[in-house]
């Protein structure tokens, strides 16, 4: 084991939305020496998360992480799946919350804890998504909330599938949310993905005749990108396809990438741009008879049956969660993986790269307190910024990556 040393100094707002179907129940008491200070508008008090218990070393033959800590881990104040955003203000991380969307800022280096304790509170799923000076968040039914940042000030813009995963990103200047939603066809009810832009218009994201049980959207140069899975039992096609700003967003050719094999309706992807404009599909999946990451290049104009290298687990994961970067100089990822063949086999966060040649390649294991779950990824200069959720809370910490 190693000691962990950090805090985050977080300044956190809230505002009133839709109630979160998240669990009532907090998490254990925290012990008193505190390592994440938060400001939180809703109790107008300053109050501090300690550290749970040291991680766990790595199992087996997983090396430690080859990327250099250089900040936190920092436990939050809220527990569920983060989402990250960087800019040149900073860096941001929102959490789901019965209350509203939660926002607070990370300090980008350790600061003295607090002499205050507190509890941690449960966040809900699916994770927010930022864009511009907004951030979305999905409430208990479904509905999809805009929220400003600064001021607080809060919206419902989209009806999505209550529970699905949403994107956002800006293009052209303008906010764009991806979502999924349930829609109708002759041959019965399916689910479908569209497109939300801040000119008040929805537009449908994937094809007449295609699915969606799952949507990522990013920028890529002056446009954006967006990514679709339409889970199946028998295979799951994975489409792409281009989305520009001209008087209002336009989207390009659907392109089916990659063709996976079966997986459940909450399987779920990353997409990976680096600021080059590289772009690739990451996708936890079985194939042949392993289960592995799949990762899936998209040219500039996406085309059909795209190259596609694979990394094989341990074993098989339901479900796998996978990030990865956007806007940085090269593609970093966090996956979470098992550690063994054996059922049930302990889980860990593995961190990599991907090549300019669609290859993933480890940079080994990040600690944790026992069973990571959502991970995100935000690239903040050299740095690689990470959060997670384990058994011991939720997590940021820094990394600098070979």
């Amino acid at each position: 084991m190693r000691a962990r040393f950090a805090t985050a100094l977080l300044m956190c707002v809230c505002c009133k939305q839709t109630p979160r179907s998240a669990p009532d129940a907090a998490l254990p008491a925290a012990a008193p020496a505190g390592d994440v200070s938060v400001i939180d508008a809703a109790d107008s008090a300053a109050r501090a998360i300690s550290p749970a218990p040291e991680p766990m070393t790595p199992l087996g033959d997983a090396g430690v992480s080859a990327c250099k800590l250089v900040m936190g881990p920092a436990r939050q104040l809220w527990h569920g799946p983060p989402a990250l955003d960087v800019s040149p203000d900073g860096v941001r991380v929102a959490f789901n919350t019965e209350a509203g969307a939660m926002v607070a800022a990370v300090a980008r280096v350790n600061v003295p804890p607090s002499p205050f304790v507190g509890t941690g509170r449960r966040g809900a799923s699916p994770p927010c998504a930022f864009a511009g000076k907004h951030v979305f968040c999905m409430d208990a039914a479904g509905g999809v909330h805009r929220r400003d940042v600064a001021t607080g000030g809060d919206a419902m813009v989209a009806q999505a599938r209550a529970g699905t995963r949403i994107g956002a990103s800006v293009v052209g200047g303008h906010e764009l949310l991806a979502f999924v939603r349930e829609g109708k066809t002759t041959e019965g009810e399916t689910l479908e993905a569209w497109l939300w832009s801040d000119d008040g218009k929805t537009q449908r994201l994937s094809d007449d005749g295609s699915g969606a049980t799952f949507v990522a959207l990013a920028p890529r140069g002056e446009g954006g990108l967006a990514v679709m899975l339409d889970a199946r039992s028998a295979m799951t096609p994975v489409h792409a396809r281009t989305v520009t700003w001209n008087d209002r967003a336009i989207l390009g050719p659907d392109a089916v990438v990659f063709l996976g094999g079966g997986a459940e309706p909450h399987t779920r992807a990353a997409l990976a741009v680096t600021s080059a404009g590289a772009a690739t599909v990451l996708l936890p999946i079985a194939h042949d008879l392993a289960f592995g990451l799949a990762v899936a290049r998209v040219d500039v104009v996406p085309r059909t049956d795209s190259a596609a290298t694979w990394t094989d687990y341990d074993n098989g994961l339901d479900p796998a969660p996978v990030a990865a970067t956007v806007g940085a100089a090269r593609s970093l990822v966090a996956r979470v993986i098992p550690l063994g063949k054996k059922p049930h086999a302990p889980r860990a966060i593995e961190l990599g790269r991907v090549t300019d040649g669609g290859v993933f390649v480890s940079l080994g294991i990040v600690p944790t307190h026992g069973d990571p779950a959502d991970v995100a990824v935000a690239a903040d200069g050299s740095a690689l910024v990470l959060a997670y959720m384990d058994q011991g809370g939720t997590w940021i910490e820094r990394r600098i990556c070979p």
